[in-house]
């Protein structure tokens, strides 16, 4: 799965895989950090919020996971920009 949905963040190099043994652990629903980056085929990095969920059989068991993924990559820009002019006098 890494290969196809390759998520990272500062503390965790393989997130993807981290999340899943956790959902499977757990039964729960779990979120990525607030740092989670996505790094697709053409090389480009987006900044991602990312909740994987599992989906039970009628038996109750896990049966399969849902991944939702939000790019955040324009609110993070932002972000950084807004950090950086309050540390920085405009006028110097």
């Amino acid at each position: 799965v890494q290969d196809v949905l390759d998520l990272a963040a500062p503390d965790e190099e393989k997130l993807t895989a981290h999340l899943i043994e956790q959902c499977f652990a757990t039964g729960t629903t779990q979120h990525s950090p607030a740092s989670t980056r996505l790094r697709r085929p053409d090389r480009r990095v987006l900044a991602v919020d990312c909740s994987v969920a599992p989906v039970d059989d009628q038996h109750h068991r896990i049966d399969g996971l849902v991944f939702v993924l939000r790019d955040v990559t324009v609110a993070h820009e932002e972000g950084q920009l807004v950090a950086w002019c309050a540390t920085h006098d405009g006028l110097t």
